[in-house]
């Protein structure tokens, strides 16, 4: 009889989570994502799981598949998670939103989402921070601790910043015990592009609501018309006068 091939695992580079996962609880419950999303996230297998990538149901698919053989990945994803570096590490939340894959689960945050208005947005992408001690006027109730219900009581944490109206701009931020600062995690380039972006005419008529049509009297077009009429009407009074008698040669 031949030898059974054992199959194993098609790539062991990265590891899925469980809605069971530490990681994956704290996710849930620091952002308020839904089970469904965490169900299709997956970290390096390594010491170096220092990311979370979410994937589509295909390369889902291949990556828990087993074979005869084994391939190696080194990439794979789209991030939107990622371990918060150096001293600003959050007490509740250890994950900060991933610049990169904002726009894909921003409709499922139920969490941690701040709306700004143009002026503040501008100047959070300029320098790079903005204390909320000195921003008025903005709803801080996705930013408080659970069941708090006072906004000098914040949890300290990722934050999605959101443009408030207009395009669908979103920054990835962080927000430190230091004066209650956001400090920006999207890199310079990307902060220019923003920036540029909130600046320009474009934006502008962007966010200019459409005018309504009115059901007035193009003056223009009246008064083309009563040239024509003119005009018309000239050359019917000569096309109607009967031909005079042409004078004897």
């Amino acid at each position: 009889k031949g030898q059974k091939t054992k199959h194993k695992k098609l790539c062991a580079d990265f590891a899925a989570l469980t809605p069971a996962d530490p990681d994956a609880l704290t996710v849930m419950r620091f952002y308020g994502v839904p089970e469904a999303l965490v169900a299709r996230l997956m970290k390096r297998a390594d010491s170096r799981g220092d990311k979370l990538f979410l994937l589509s149901d295909e390369a889902w698919a291949l990556l828990r598949a087993k074979s005869s053989t084994t391939v190696r990945a080194v990439y794979t994803g789209l991030r939107v998670f990622a371990k918060f570096d150096g001293a600003h590490v959050a007490e509740s939340c250890e994950w900060r939103l991933a610049h990169e894959g904002l726009p894909t689960i921003y409709p499922l945050l139920k969490r941690r989402v701040l709306h700004l208005p143009k002026d503040l947005m501008i100047q959070l992408v300029d320098q790079r921070h903005l204390s909320l001690d000195e921003a008025t006027g903005l709803d801080l109730s996705g930013l408080r601790k659970p069941g708090a219900t006072d906004d000098d009581d914040l949890e300290i944490g990722g934050v999605c910043c959101h443009l408030q109206a207009g395009p669908h701009v979103l920054v990835a931020c962080m927000l430190t015990k230091f004066k209650r600062t956001l400090q920006i995690y999207t890199d310079k380039a990307e902060c220019e592009a923003i920036k540029a972006s909130l600046q320009s005419s474009v934006l502008e008529r962007i966010k200019a609501p459409p005018e309504e049509a009115e059901d007035k009297p193009d003056d223009s077009k009246e008064a083309d018309a009563a040239k024509d009429g003119e005009d018309g009407g000239a050359a019917d009074a000569t096309e109607a006068k009967p031909d005079e008698a042409m004078p004897p040669a």
